[in-house]
């Protein structure tokens, strides 16, 4: 009895340290079906707050469906990560292509999110998906481009698709109401294309209609000229147009931002003007106005940025970004009537949802890896997936191996947090950004007890006030400053040490102040640098004797010269002296030149320059020795009288 109260007792005493955070979480445990289909969590296993109450969520759950072209009668084991993007006016979902000037450039999920924050300062990446179906077979005449409609913050990149097959498009708003997500509308363009004109603060000016594609425009006509290809009468061979432009009234953009012509009716193009009446043949990829409007002349300058693009209207009108997408899957909360007779088979999926209060959900479901509880979902799986996390419509786009989500972690860079069943990340045409403004830090130089630094500053449409600096050494010790005008310095550093530093700000961005950090940026001090002794010269027989004493304990120094008139001298060490002769030097400007690593994370090597003082030489004797020797001589004195008196006081003890 005594035996079972102790073991109880220790049983209480160890709760506490028993790790129940996946058991905690608390989920729906209520089974969802649609038509032949089910889907019901078992666990979760992550429930994350990321910035700007964005959510991440992480689920094991088991489905079945019965209407696959191979049914699934049993429940089988499914991985769904899921993104909670509420609507406002500070987080925004983008569709991103990579920025290519010339050609579609496939890329990862990772590395189309890094492209953004590139192209756009100020703005930072949070999350984000894969997105449209791609041109993987490398078909077409622009290889590797989306199927569908690409819209990029307002540029349509791409204006039609190209497939036969029909897809659907997924716009955002962005406007921070219920109304954030549009899909399965009528998507519907401008027949003409049009030229919008930029002042120096990238806002649009004018806009007008483009008249003509590659002819001399008559009257104040507006006529654009540009490169494209084509395929020969077979359609195996890609060929290019090659137009000359006039040397009047010609305004060409020869290295564009962008510049994708689909073929010779369909173009999108951006850049700055950089030749102006120049005749000279254009190569895919650059563009020109020609026109005799003398209103759109006085406003196309050098360095002006225009824009050429069909617009988007209709029930899309409104839409900052459009991606490319397929099955509908949920529509007002109701799965589509023909859902069930779509052929179907269990792949990798991601696809996207909309919650009634307008929050946007971007889904991932793992497959083709059943050995680790990833079986992958059909259609109908996904409409059920859609209702079970509270979405009233949702769209499915590509899936398989292009299947990927990643979350920025604490030191800007991107988690992948599903499992891609390639096995690694596949390279994609375009992908689902979610961003919000803030601020990134840069390390500048790194030392032995010293790190710069810089960060963005600067936001368009947004105030950055009371900015500190934090650094975090290895222990969590934090040390805060205040700092302004860009850049910053930690000094009194450890040598061999690791610390993080991050930025603490404030943004006012459309009305609403914004609390942010940026990324932690990691670094480590590096050794003691080399320590100078003593370095100087004098004047000696012949020439110069320069004297050097340099400690290192570290190994740090890679060399170590004597610098004069345009020739240096390297030493034999770092302790001892340098004879430069007279027939050498013009003047005796001398300087003591070393180049050193000190192993710090960034690293860099390091130059000190010390210009060499001459030694000079006093043979006068110092003030202290006539008084020192008066001392002495004195102490003598004094010393032979005590011995004389010592000696007579003997005499007389002994005659007595």
């Amino acid at each position: 009895m005594k035996k079972i109260i102790i073991l109880i007792f220790a049983f209480f005493l160890l709760i506490p340290f028993i790790n129940l955070k996946a058991d905690s979480l608390e989920f729906n445990k209520e089974e969802v079906v649609v038509n032949k289909s089910s889907y019901q969590v078992v666990k979760r296993t992550n429930q994350d707050k990321l910035a700007f109450g964005i959510e991440h969520i992480r689920d094991e759950a088991l489905s079945k469906s019965e209407s696959l072209l191979t049914p699934a009668i049993n429940l089988d084991p499914q991985v769904t990560n899921v993104l909670n993007i509420p609507s406002n006016k500070i987080v925004k979902v983008i569709n991103w292509t990579f920025q290519s000037n010339t050609r579609w450039v496939r890329q990862t999920v990772k590395y189309l999110a890094k492209d953004y924050e590139k192209n756009n300062p100020g703005w930072i990446v949070l999350a984000a998906v894969n997105g449209d179906f791609f041109d993987i077979d490398s078909k077409q005449l622009y290889a590797g481009s989306t199927t569908s409609a690409a819209m990029n913050q307002g540029d349509l990149v791409r204006a039609e698709g190209h497939s036969t097959v029909s897809h659907k498009q997924i716009g955002f708003t962005n406007d921070g109401t219920t109304n954030s997500v549009i899909g399965d509308a009528l998507y519907q363009i401008t027949d003409q294309h049009y030229l919008t004109i930029y002042n120096n603060k990238d806002e649009s000016i004018i806009e007008v209609a483009i008249d003509k594609f590659n002819e001399e425009p008559t009257g104040d006509e507006v006529s654009l000229y540009f490169g494209y290809p084509y395929w020969n009468e077979d359609k195996t061979i890609r060929l290019e147009y090659k137009p000359t432009i006039p040397n009047t009234n010609s305004f060409t953009v020869k290295l564009a931002e962008r510049c994708y012509p689909d073929d010779k009716d369909h173009i999108f193009a951006k850049g700055l003007i950089s030749n102006i009446n120049e005749s000279m043949q254009l190569n895919i990829g650059q563009f020109s106005i020609v026109t005799n409007n003398e209103d759109i002349i006085s406003k196309l300058q050098l360095d002006t940025k225009i824009r050429i693009q069909q617009n988007v209207i209709g029930d899309y009108e409104n839409c900052t970004d459009i991606t490319g997408g397929g099955v509908t899957l949920l529509k007002n909360g109701e799965a589509p009537e023909n859902l069930e007779a779509i052929t179907d088979y269990r792949h990798p999926r991601t696809y996207i949802g909309k919650k009634k209060d307008g929050t946007i959900s971007l889904f991932t479901s793992d497959g083709r890896q059943q050995i680790n509880g990833m079986t992958g979902v059909g259609y109908e799986e996904m409409t059920a997936i859609l209702k079970y996390y509270g979405c009233v419509d949702g769209y499915n786009v590509d899936g398989g191996g292009s299947t990927t989500m990643i979350i920025r972690n604490e030191f800007g860079d991107f988690d992948v947090v599903n499992s891609p069943s390639d096995g690694s990340e596949r390279t994609v045409s375009n992908a689902i950004l979610v961003v919000a403004p803030g601020a990134k830090t840069y390390i500048d130089k790194v030392n032995d007890v010293e790190a710069s630094f810089n960060y963005t500053s600067s936001i368009k449409d947004m105030i950055m006030d009371n900015t500190k600096a934090c650094l975090v050494d290895k222990n969590g010790n934090e040390k805060e400053m205040d700092i302004q005008d860009g850049s910053f310095k930690f000094d009194n550093l450890n040598p061999q040490s690791e610390y993080d530093v991050y930025i603490k700000y404030q943004l006012k961005y459309n009305e609403t102040v914004i609390d942010g950090a940026s990324a932690k940026v990691h670094f480590k001090t590096g050794d003691p640098k080399p320590i100078v002794n003593i370095v100087n010269y004098e004047k000696v027989d012949g020439g110069y004797r320069i004297n050097y004493n340099v400690s290192d304990p570290y190994n740090t120094i890679l060399y170590l010269t004597i610098d004069f008139e345009g020739d240096f001298v390297e030493t034999s060490g770092l302790v001892g002296s340098t004879f430069i002769a007279d027939s050498q030097v013009t003047e005796p400007n001398f300087v003591l030149s070393m180049r050193y690593d000190l192993r710090s994370d960034p690293n860099d090597t390091l130059y000190m320059d010390i210009n060499i003082p001459l030694k000079v030489i006093d043979n006068t004797p110092s003030e202290e020795t006539p008084s020192k020797k008066k001392c002495g001589k004195k102490s003598a004195e004094l010393f032979i009288s005590l011995l004389s008196i010592l000696t007579i006081f003997a005499v007389i003890l002994k005659k007595k």
